[in-house]
């Protein structure tokens, strides 16, 4: 497993984007914070690609 159990969050009472925002507008804010940060990113050219690799790996992964 990876990270914290599913709901651990709600049973604790604590907040998260998507009790929020809902997951629509959440899914929406991460999407349009992704392209800002690739677009700062790509300025640095190669020195990003790590960075740049290691956020979009994270935008495909499935749980």
């Amino acid at each position: 497993m990876v990270g914290k159990p599913i709901k651990k969050d709600r049973k604790k009472g604590k907040s998260t984007l998507i009790s929020l925002m809902g997951y629509e507008k959440t899914l929406r804010y991460a999407n349009n914070l992704k392209k800002k940060i690739l677009l700062k990113l790509k300025k640095h050219g190669k020195v990003a690609k790590d960075l740049t690799e290691t956020i979009e790996f994270i935008e495909r992964r499935n749980f």
